[in-house]
C-alpha cells in the first residue's frame, strides 16, 4: 500500500498504490500547467541501481520535460570527496573492504548501513556475530543501531565534540603513535590545543 496524506502536517494514511500515483500524476500535471516544466524537479537516491537511474532521468527528461533532476550521489559525495581531500590528501576512503573480515570494533558514526550499504552491513554482521563490538552514534534509532551493542543518540550536532572527546581521552592514556604523527600529519600541535576544550 502507499502511505499518503494531503497536508504535511496529518498523519499518513493508507492508500492504493494505483489510487497514489493517480493523485501524484494528476498534481505534477496541475504544476506543471500553471508554472511549467522548469518548476518540477526530482532528487534521487545514489543507492538507485543503473537502470533504476535511467528510468528516473527519462521520467524527468523525457516525460516530465524537466532538466532539474539531482542524485546524492554527486551532492552528498562531493562533500565528502572534498573531506578526504582535505583530511587525508585523497579522494578516497582511506580504509580497505578487507579490513572489515579482521576487526574486532565497528564505530558507525552518522550512517545507517542497514538501509544505505546493506552488502558492507551484511559483512560487518559476520564479524559482529563472531564476537567484533558494534557502536553507533546516530540520533536516529536506525536498524543499524537496533543491532548495536551500544547506540549513542546524540543530539544532532554534536557529534563532533563527541570525536573532539574520544580522541582526547586517546591522547591522554598515550594510545597515539607520535611516529606515525610526525612523519604524516600536519597541524597535530594545534589540534592538542583544541583538545583542552574537550576534557
Amino acid at each position: 500500500t502507499a502511505l499518503t496524506r494531503t497536508d504535511r502536517d496529518l498523519p499518513f494514511t493508507e492508500d492504493s498504490v494505483d489510487a497514489a500515483t493517480d493523485r501524484i500524476g494528476r498534481r505534477l500535471r496541475e504544476i506543471d500547467d500553471e508554472h511549467g516544466p522548469g518548476s518540477i524537479a526530482l532528487y534521487v537516491s545514489g543507492q538507485m541501481s543503473m537502470e533504476a537511474q535511467y528510468l528516473a532521468n527519462k521520467l524527468a527528461k523525457g516525460y516530465l520535460r524537466t532538466h532539474n533532476i539531482e542524485s546524492n550521489s554527486r551532492l552528498c559525495m562531493a562533500s565528502a570527496g572534498t573531506g578526504y581531500k582535505q583530511s587525508l590528501g585523497a579522494d578516497g576512503p582511506p580504509g580497505s573492504y578487507d579490513d572489515l573480515d579482521h576487526a574486532d570494533a565497528f564505530f558507525v558514526i552518522g550512517a545507517n548501513m542497514a538501509d544505505c550499504h546493506p552488502i558492507l552491513f551484511l559483512r560487518m554482521m559476520d564479524r559482529v556475530k563472531a564476537g567484533a563490538k558494534l557502536i553507533v552514534v546516530d540520533p536516529r534509532r536506525t536498524a543499524t543501531a537496533a543491532k548495536a551493542d551500544l547506540h549513542l543518540p546524540v543530539r544532532p550536532g554534536t557529534d563532533l565534540a563527541l570525536l573532539n572527546g574520544l580522541l582526547r581521552l586517546i591522547v591522554d592514556a598515550g594510545g597515539i603513535d607520535e611516529d606515525f604523527i610526525a612523519k604524516h600529519t600536519e597541524g597535530w600541535e594545534a589540534l592538542l590545543e583544541l583538545l583542552d576544550d574537550y576534557p
